[in-house]
């Protein structure tokens, strides 16, 4: 199978710019967002600002959210979650080395945390480092066979590497997975039609339509 056209892999989570794309950027130390618990407990201190940091990161305030995540390490170093989700939020902001930092500290913690994994490979594919973007594909996949993120991320990583066919494998493992998922299908559709196959991609287009999904412009376009 050759490439023939270009759009591009959806990702695994959708990246949302909140600033620089440079690990050097800052960040805001005293946002006023960020309030104090009433309680002197650690444990319950820790997790104020981890549920704080949470809620600001599902309203997209990222800056603030990372701001929270760190207070509840500070308070609590152990904290795989809090380390995961500041994780997650700079890779959201492009700050990939941040973010493979923080998930060096949840596999610490936590080693069978097939879901960090995931998301370093992610960091690591965006980074440009493919080698290790595909060590920790390939173990995210292994800790977790029923993985849809990890099936589509090493789709993702497979296919970076030109490695069409078993990159179309694990995406196809996905959706088998999970019929209903958005980012399986979606991924699947822009492999297959970057490869050629446009009826498969059209399918996968439609199947996702149907079930209510959001689909990028780009691939409605093959549609019509």
């Amino acid at each position: 199978m050759t490439q023939r056209t270009s759009i591009a892999i959806v990702a695994v989570s959708c990246c949302l710019a909140w600033g620089c794309s440079s690990d050097q950027t800052s960040v805001r130390i005293d946002s006023p967002r960020i309030s104090a618990p009433s309680s002197q407990d650690s444990a319950e201190v820790a997790e104020h600002y981890y549920d704080l940091g949470r809620d600001l990161g599902r309203k997209r305030e990222y800056e603030d959210a990372v701001q929270a995540l760190s207070k509840a390490i500070e308070v609590d170093p152990d904290h795989a979650m809090a380390y995961y989700y500041r994780a997650l939020y700079s890779y959201y902001g492009g700050r990939y080395n941040r973010a493979i930092k923080d998930l060096n500290e949840v596999i610490k913690i936590k080693p069978e945390s097939d879901w960090a994994y995931c998301l370093r490979s992610n960091a690591y594919l965006r980074r440009g480092s493919y080698g290790m973007a595909m060590r920790d594909a390939d173990e995210a996949v292994r800790l977790n066979p029923e993985s849809v993120g990890g099936w589509v991320t090493l789709g993702g990583v497979c296919f970076k590497q030109g490695k069409y066919p078993r990159a179309v494998n694990a995406v196809t493992k996905a959706v088998a997975i999970d019929p209903t998922s958005r980012m399986a299908l979606l991924n699947r559709a822009s492999m297959y039609y970057n490869l050629g196959q446009h009826g498969p991609a059209r399918a996968d287009v439609r199947r996702a339509r149907s079930l209510g999904h959001e689909v990028p412009e780009e691939l409605l376009a093959i549609l019509r």
